[in-house]
């Protein structure tokens, strides 16, 4: 999933009427009764879940629904959303990472960690993260190079791919490539007023979480039969990237086994490994490095890299702001 666009005027106006504030809307849902549904009355309803899941792709699941009352608008009834970001650890500084993702919390003005829609310009970028955390997802690999780690996000709203902005934001930090204060630079719009020029991340790692209702509007029905659907597909996709996860692994063992073989110093093997002499299992490090020089003339577009021009940085006034690639 995608980062979305919270709380535009205009979207709003049209969702719930041009003449009802967001307060007014909310203060209507509290007067109306929620439209409680009994289970007899659950198993008389279509089967809803099962007709919505057959027209989406696997990845995307439909896990539960409610009635609502007429006049019920999911987004802005909506009072918290979680983002998950995963990524792998590789060579990143996660403590670094951890730091910077804690200046984002609170309410800013996000403008610089977001994309600007010129059609809106009455959009406020003002938002508030309640929480941003950085953790493993297995808390026991932790050290290995490969561990999978997430950033955690809660806000009561988002900008325009926000979410993948402050995620490449956090990867330049985490590679050496920013200072942590950086994040505070941009989220001063007196001293940064435009927007630096960098690549957001990529949107595949990018899930959202959950979405927090309310109780007394929203008591979801989740039917046992599409649970275990859902648990069928989502182990389906999981068996797959898990089998294609060993294949990679096989892969890159058999490089590194070549790179003892052939006499590579004591450095390269650890650089390939992380680990010395211990068992062979990062030569595609080395394959990678090898072959980002070889292309590197076609690198310059890589999302993943985020760019800042010297110019932007000697007009900053904030040292340590260099170009990357």
């Amino acid at each position: 999933d995608d980062d979305d666009d919270d709380d535009e005027e205009e979207e709003a106006a049209g969702a719930r009427g041009a003449c009802m504030s967001k307060e007014d809307w909310l203060a209507r849902e509290e007067a109306e009764p929620h439209p409680g549904l009994s289970p007899a009355d659950a198993e008389q309803e279509l089967p809803y879940l099962q007709m919505i899941n057959a027209l989406l792709p696997p990845t995307i699941r439909a896990i539960a629904w409610c009635p609502v009352v007429p006049h019920f608008n999911a987004r802005f009834a909506c009072s918290m959303r979680s983002y998950k970001y995963f990524f792998v650890r590789a060579d990143m500084n996660i403590e670094g990472m951890r730091a910077a993702a804690k200046l984002l919390e609170g309410s800013h003005d996000f403008r610089n960690f977001c994309k600007i829609d010129s059609s809106k310009p009455n959009l406020t970028f003002t938002r508030h993260i309640i929480s941003f955390d950085i953790i493993p997802v297995v808390e026991q690999e932790t050290e290995s190079r490969y561990s999978v780690w997430s950033m955690d996000i809660k806000a009561t709203a988002f900008l325009w791919h926000q979410v993948r902005a402050m995620a490449a934001i956090l990867f330049a930090v985490g590679r050496g490539e920013l200072e942590e204060n950086f994040v505070s630079y941009m989220l001063d719009i007196s001293r940064c007023p435009q927007k630096p020029h960098y690549n957001i991340a990529s949107e595949e790692p990018l899930l959202l979480y959950h979405c927090h209702f309310p109780r007394d509007l929203v008591c979801f029905v989740p039917p046992l039969a599409s649970h275990v659907r859902n648990e069928q597909v989502l182990d389906a996709i999981c068996s797959q990237l898990v089998c294609r996860s060993a294949l990679a692994d096989a892969m890159r063992t058999s490089l590194c086994s070549r790179l003892v073989r052939l006499g590579a110093s004591s450095e390269t093997q650890r650089r390939a490994t992380g680990k010395g002499e211990e068992e062979a299992n990062g030569a595609m490090v080395m394959y990678e490095e090898v072959d980002r020089e070889r292309r590197a003339p076609h690198l310059q577009g890589s999302k993943q890299g985020v760019h800042i021009s010297h110019a932007e940085s000697k007009t900053s006034g904030v040292d340590n702001v260099k170009r990357i690639e």
